[in-house]
């Protein structure tokens, strides 16, 4: 025990759980609203929709916003059509600047950290003597934030001619 206390500075009564440090309670939202409908010719069905997740390790964040429009509708012997869709994430994700196994703080705290090593040093500072302090990832001086931003559209029209014997021919477009 006198090691121990001595390798690594230690009081006897000081312990840090690296784990609980990291992690929270995560939560996962998802909101969706939608209508269709339509007449004899015509067909149309939108959506939007919002999702919200927050992870259980700390920076393992995601909003996404999303859309949907879908119509067709008949002339005379075509049909014409399209859906579209659009989504907007965006995701907070662990830096790999960190480099290697090293760029997720479960791996640097649950590898590297023992419950004798404090989360900041005497001086207020981040102990890096575990080579990553994962508590840094919020810090705008320090911080390893790697945040994405992602737009996707997509565009898909179409035309059909039906044939006979209920045999159609179709014609799709597709762009994203």
């Amino acid at each position: 025990m006198a090691k121990i206390k001595s390798d690594y500075n230690w009081d006897g009564t000081q312990n840090y759980d690296w784990l609980d440090a990291i992690t929270r309670t995560g939560y996962y939202q998802d909101y969706n609203i939608s209508f269709s409908g339509g007449n004899g010719k015509t067909r149309y069905y939108a959506s939007l929709g919002y999702l919200n997740q927050e992870g259980v390790a700390i920076n393992s964040d995601m909003k996404r916003y999303s859309a949907r429009l879908n119509l067709e509708t008949s002339y005379k012997w075509f049909n014409f059509g399209f859906n579209t869709s659009f989504a907007l994430a965006d995701m907070d994700a662990f830096s790999q600047s960190t480099g290697g196994s090293y760029s997720n703080p479960f791996v640097s705290a649950t590898l590297k950290a023992t419950p004798l090593d404090p989360f900041y040093n005497e001086d207020g500072s981040y102990n890096t003597s575990i080579s990553y302090n994962p508590l840094a990832v919020y810090d705008k001086e320090v911080g390893d934030i790697y945040n994405t931003k992602t737009t996707t559209i997509n565009l898909n029209p179409k035309v059909s001619h039906p044939l006979y014997w209920g045999w159609e021919t179709l014609v799709l477009l597709s762009n994203s």
